[in-house]
């Protein structure tokens, strides 16, 4: 009986206080972010000028925060949502990383993608992203396409990452265009292709 009690006393005793920061919008996985200011909304023009708005309707960031534990790991995250107006089309965007509690140390971090019913973890690169397959749970979701530039709307974007729906069962959005540090600079529904204004 001695024995289990200095068991538990010990396992509460090597708890220990630890701080872990919010999410830093300064870490390297942000590029990735289809929504970097997180703004209420966005707005897309297609080729006649018509406007569509993106409305943000969920936006969740990890809060700093103190924890107790053994061996202690901060992750950290951000998740947005966002409607596109009439169509009725959802785009989720999470980006995630562990670290940068007392110790200092990040991960290079992760992404998640999603289109209405679609999504898929992405692993971010230098220029572009690739979508992580988990067989045999998972398939791919998404073609990815890199471009170092590429002409939408006779407007010119550089080094972007097109993202092509895979199953059109799920969603009437055909494709999503990305660009490190810019976001989701456009998207292509019903073959109209709208960019962010």
């Amino acid at each position: 009986m001695r024995f289990i009690l200095l068991l538990i006393s010990l396992t509460f005793c090597s708890c220990q206080k630890y701080y872990c920061p919010g999410f830093d919008k300064e870490h390297p996985i942000n590029k990735w972010d289809w929504f970097p200011e997180s703004s209420k909304t966005y707005t897309y023009i297609n080729t006649t000028q018509q406007e569509i708005e993106l409305q943000q309707t969920r936006y969740a960031s990890t809060p700093e925060r103190e924890v107790s534990c053994n061996t202690c790991a901060c992750f950290q995250d951000v998740t947005s949502y966002y409607s596109i107006g009439t169509l009725g089309i959802q785009l989720r965007c999470t980006l995630s990383y562990q670290g940068g509690g007392d110790d200092k140390t990040t991960d290079d971090g992760s992404l998640y993608y999603g289109v209405d019913k679609l999504g898929s973890p992405f692993t971010a690169h230098a220029q572009t992203v690739t979508e992580d397959e988990i067989p045999p749970y998972e398939f791919k979701e998404f073609n990815v396409i890199y471009s170092d530039s590429l002409r939408i709307n006779n407007k010119l974007f550089f080094t972007v990452t097109e993202l092509q729906i895979l199953d059109n069962t799920k969603t009437t959005l055909q494709k999503l265009w990305i660009a490190p540090n810019q976001g989701l600079i456009g998207f292509r529904v019903h073959n109209q292709d709208w960019i962010k204004k």
